[in-house]
């Protein structure tokens, strides 16, 4: 009769070869099924969001199409990317030229704050109603930070000035955004706008 030892070793010997012989089934390649549940990987996201926006390019709003066009030829300076640029360009001129002659009295920019802020309160989703909730003591915000800065920054990143730009900025000097960018509700609901919006003040000067 064989001792434990060598019952162990016999043992031991037969489940090394059968692992040895047998497919791997645990490492390698997974299989189609597995794939599926996995999550993709960061060149995968980034590939099918690249197609998504390159087969709808000049369909997207002018917003879209800038916001995804100028960061894309940053990249790349590519030129198929010049028409999205364009009709950004075309937007911040459009904005601007409606502001400057339009939203510089304190009537005119409650009013569009006010009607600003209404499409926040209108939407459902859980970020929208976080701002509204916040934002409606502070609806000037919408128009100085989120409309009002962000087209003039875009404006000087292409090197660009808008006839009345000195206007504007009187219009910017009356608010202090210091109440905005250090008030901890307006911080949860504007993180990453208001950390935007810092930078551009400091852009432009």
């Amino acid at each position: 009769m064989l001792n434990k030892c060598g019952i162990a070793s016999i043992l031991f010997i037969i489940f090394t070869c059968q692992s040895i012989g047998a497919p791997n089934t645990q490492i390698g390649e997974p299989t189609a099924q597995e794939a599926a549940t996995f999550p993709p990987s960061f060149q995968d996201s980034a590939d099918q969001i690249a197609e998504h926006y390159e087969q709808r390019l000049y369909t997207l709003p002018a917003f879209k199409a800038g916001h995804y066009a100028l960061r894309m030829y940053r990249q790349t300076l590519d030129n198929k990317y010049a028409a999205g640029i364009w009709q950004d360009m075309a937007r911040i001129t459009s904005t601007l030229n409606h502001f400057a002659s339009d939203v510089t009295t304190p009537e005119a920019i409650y009013l569009y704050s006010q009607q600003r802020l209404s499409s926040y309160e209108e939407s459902k989703g859980e970020r929208s109603r976080l701002r509204y909730s916040v934002t409606k003591h502070h609806p000037e915000y919408l128009y100085l930070g989120v409309d009002l800065l962000s087209a003039m920054a875009r404006a000087d990143e292409y090197g660009l000035k808008h006839k009345y730009d000195k206007r504007l900025r009187q219009v910017l000097r009356k608010y202090d955004f210091s109440l905005y960018a250090t008030d901890p509700q307006m911080i949860k609901a504007w993180a990453a706008q208001l950390a935007n919006q810092v930078f551009w003040l400091k852009q432009l000067g």
